[in-house]
């Protein structure tokens, strides 16, 4: 994940988000926020591959891609569909990337069809990633974890993420974990 392109205010604005969110489900900034939590409260839908029946390889040729995780339809209300077949940390990962879109009100990539993919804003994706790993893991909780002495296996459990991201949102943060 690149940040180089996201300003200090973006990036504090995407802390403030994560905060918000996780009051309006009545949460502390330590607690997990599963993704289906704030799925629900935007009102958007979450469908795995197999509930509604959709081939995965045509979904690869969509997306130029084998190994996506999760894609977001404009549909009203929104639609995440989701492969269920990648670990559940992962999961929760991309799916607060497919929420951080909706949350920033990104406009859904376009179907081209000289390329027969959907095509995506490099910087909208750079956003998402940024503010989907605030909403998995906030600032404050990386600061209640560093204060508990947690481990960086002990905060990826705590908070379904994988360990990459809790170094991922160390170095981001600046907040050393054991």
């Amino acid at each position: 994940m690149s940040t180089n392109s996201l300003s200090f205010a973006f990036r504090q604005r995407c802390e403030s988000i994560a905060t918000e969110q996780r009051y309006l489900l009545k949460k502390l900034a330590f607690d997990p926020l599963p993704a289906i939590d704030l799925a629900n409260i935007l009102g958007a839908h979450l469908q795995s591959t197999e509930q509604i029946g959709i081939d995965v390889d045509a979904l690869n040729e969509l997306m130029g891609a084998q190994n996506w995780s999760a894609m977001l339809f404009g549909a009203n209300p929104p639609m995440i569909i989701y492969r269920p077949d990648h670990s559940l940390a992962r999961l929760e990962s991309d799916l607060m990337h497919e929420l951080a879109h909706i949350l920033l009100k990104h406009p859904y990539g376009r179907y081209d069809p000289a390329t027969g993919k959907i095509s995506k804003n490099s910087q909208h994706e750079h956003e998402a990633d940024y503010l989907g790993s605030c909403l998995q893991i906030p600032r404050r909780g990386m600061q209640w974890a560093a204060q508990l002495g947690l481990t960086i296996d002990q905060t990826a459990l705590h908070f379904c993420a994988s360990t990459q991201m809790v170094e991922w949102r160390s170095r981001m943060t600046g907040i050393r974990l054991l």
